[in-house]
This record gives structure tokens, sequence and C-alpha cells, in this order.
């Protein structure tokens, strides 16, 4: 009996961590994308759709521009 909620409390731990670490590493641009949307809602801003949406894109782009370029990198041998 005490081995198994020894399990199931250090399985609860583990998945907390797992879901801190996520927070940490995607809230940023979530934060940044509910604010600009806010702020376009109210009228308070006046960016196009681009720009407000932006923090969910810019990443990914950002991510796949690395990955060509780790690719090309590693074609031509540098």
């Amino acid at each position: 009996m005490l081995s198994i909620i020894t399990l199931i409390l250090v399985n609860k731990k583990n998945v907390s961590d797992k879901n801190q670490t996520n927070l940490i590493n995607s809230g940023l641009p979530t934060l940044l994308f509910i604010v600009f949307l806010i702020l376009k809602l109210t009228g308070n801003i006046d960016w196009s759709w681009w720009w407000v949406t932006s923090p969910l894109w810019i990443p990914v782009v950002a991510v796949f521009v690395l990955i060509v370029l780790v690719i090309i990198l590693n074609k031509f041998d540098i």
C-alpha cells in the first residue's frame, strides 16, 4: 500500500514539473497574443491581424529558418 502511494506521489510530482516547464516555454508568446488580441478588440491598437497573431507564428518561422540553415550548412560541410 505504501509503495502505491509513493508511486502516485512521484508521478504527480513529475507531471506538475512537466506542466511548469511547458508553461514557461510557451507562456510568453501566448500571453503576448492575448494582450495584443484584447488591445485589438477594444480598439486601443490599430495593428494588422498579422501583427496581433505574430507572437504565435514568429517562433515557428524562426525555428523553421534555423532548421533550414542547419541543413544547408551541413550540406556544404561548413
